[in-house]
């Protein structure tokens, strides 16, 4: 409780009491007051509200006071708690301002010793690129030497290429003029060999052609087609001569001829499976 609140509470209870004092006093010394007994009485009663009031007047002071106490108590403690905040955080400061100086002379020392370490990697990058030049230098000039020595191989390889080529050439040029000269011979004797069985053919029809009188001077162009051992497979005029009797007789002089003489050479039957000839029965 404060001076002045307990100085006001102090003359508020003196007036009080001096109030009922002079109440009381007035009713002993007052001479309308023995002749007036119920206004004394409201008196005396108005004495008793009036103590009442002061008394719960005290006791309201009373609680003002006790409340006031004890909303400066939990200032103070408030105050108290915020001190200690701010001790401990000032405490927690200094911790971490030593954790980073000690952080900070570590990572210095760190870069110190990564510094170091660079500066030899790099020593011995450098040695490796060196060593690595020299290496690549070796290999060039090595691959240079390969390189000529593979051209002049290629070279030598293409121009022994290019002699057996024309060796070759040479080689199948006469083998080519031997073969046709070969060919031709034997397409000669081929030749020589039909003409003969062709004559022996248009002999054999003939002599199964009876000549009829006024046809003497007629002929035809006769494909006959064989199979193998002779037999005719078919007969046909491709070049009439004018009159059907005649074109009609040489037809079937070819199939009564039949089998006609071949070659039994598969070689040569081949040529000779259709042959073509003029028939002329003189």
């Amino acid at each position: 409780m404060t001076r002045y609140s307990r100085s006001a509470l102090a003359q508020s209870l003196l007036l009080h009491i001096g109030l009922v004092w002079m109440i009381t006093a007035g009713i002993e010394f007052t001479p309308e007051s023995v002749h007036r007994p119920p206004a004394a009485r409201s008196l005396v009663k108005a004495t008793v509200v009036d103590a009442a009031a002061a008394q719960r007047e005290v006791e309201k002071l009373k609680a003002a006071e006790a409340a006031k106490r004890k909303q400066q108590q939990r200032k103070a403690d408030a105050a108290e708690r915020k001190t200690r905040e701010l001790e401990s955080k000032r405490q927690a400061e200094e911790k971490r301002i030593k954790e980073l100086q000690a952080e900070k002379a570590r990572l210095k020392k760190e870069q110190a010793a990564a510094k170091n370490k660079a500066a030899k990697a790099e020593a011995q990058e450098r040695q490796r690129k060196a060593d690595v030049a020299a290496r690549e230098k070796a290999a060039a000039e090595q691959a240079r030497a390969l390189a000529a020595e593979q051209d002049r191989q290629r070279e030598a390889a293409a121009k022994d290429a290019e002699r057996k080529r024309v060796e070759r050439a040479l080689q199948d040029e006469i083998a080519a003029e031997d073969a046709a000269r070969a060919a031709a011979a034997q397409d000669s004797a081929d030749a020589r060999e039909i003409d003969r069985y062709v004559a022996a053919i248009a002999e054999r029809v003939r002599q199964s052609f009876t000549i009829l009188p006024g046809h003497e001077t007629l002929s035809c162009t006769l494909r006959i087609t064989f199979i193998p051992g002779g037999e005719v497979a078919g007969v046909q005029v491709v070049k009439p001569s004018g009159n059907d009797t005649f074109d009609r007789q040489a037809e079937n002089a070819v199939h009564k001829a039949s089998p006609l003489p071949v070659p039994s050479d598969p070689r040569l039957f081949k040529q000779m499976r259709s042959i073509l000839f003029v028939f002329d029965p003189q």
